[in-house]
């Protein structure tokens, strides 16, 4: 396995020399009938953890299954830079950061992503309950839009709703190098302060792509990032 990267000191949130806390736990569930049945991607949930404070959310085998057995774990934050622990094979637990452009141009076009929305998601004046707490009880409410594009032929429904919450990190994470990898894609046209709570896109053969936030729920999850040069 090849990590690429280049350490960088982080001057925000999140120092290297800390323990860092993450307070909520997110669930998602996904299928991807153009996969096979036992193929990365298919079929199953994963998880992520975000820390409120920082906006920061942390990713480790919970996220990424086993597609990288070196890393630890890893931080992603808001200004585009993943913060990445790992074991190497003499047992020294390094760490490197590494930049994702993408994440960067996401949020200088944010006022152009809001205008495709409005251009290319129509409203189905439809809504859904998402994401049931360790009480059972809902957190977001979206809101069904549908999504039209020009060159394909599936027929594709997002839920969005709005949140003050910087999903970004999540959204870019298979834009990183290396192996490790979350088992969907998430779409890149969604606005900043917006989330995307549901995507299905059903195809003219019958098969279907399904990503869906299942739960969102209170953790005390913590890293220790002193332990990592």
């Amino acid at each position: 396995m090849m990590l690429v990267g280049v350490l960088i000191v982080w001057s925000g949130p999140v120092c290297f020399a800390q323990k860092v806390a993450f307070n909520s736990k997110w669930v998602w569930e996904y299928q991807n009938d153009w996969l096979e049945a036992d193929a990365y991607g298919h079929k199953g949930e994963f998880a992520a953890y975000h820390d409120s404070r920082s906006d920061t959310w942390l990713f480790t085998t919970d996220s990424y299954g086993s597609s990288s057995e070196m890393i630890d774990f890893m931080v992603g934050m808001p200004d585009g830079r993943y913060l990445i622990c790992y074991t190497d094979h003499t047992g020294e637990k390094k760490r490197l950061t590494e930049q994702v452009s993408d994440m960067v141009e996401a949020r200088k076009m944010d006022a152009q992503l809001l205008e495709e929305f409005k251009l290319n998601y129509r409203e189905e004046n439809k809504q859904k309950r998402f994401a049931e707490n360790d009480k059972g009880l809902p957190q977001f409410t979206g809101e069904a839009y549908t999504v039209q594009f020009l060159k394909t032929s599936e027929k594709v429904t997002r839920y969005v709703a709005d949140s003050k919450i910087d999903f970004l990190p999540v959204v870019f994470f298979n834009h990183m190098n290396g192996d490790a990898k979350l088992p969907v894609y998430f779409p890149t046209d969604v606005p900043l302060q917006q989330i995307l709570l549901e995507e299905y896109a059903f195809f003219p053969d019958g098969k279907e792509i399904i990503i869906r936030l299942k739960e969102v729920s209170p953790v005390k999850r913590k890293v220790n990032l002193k332990l990592y040069r």
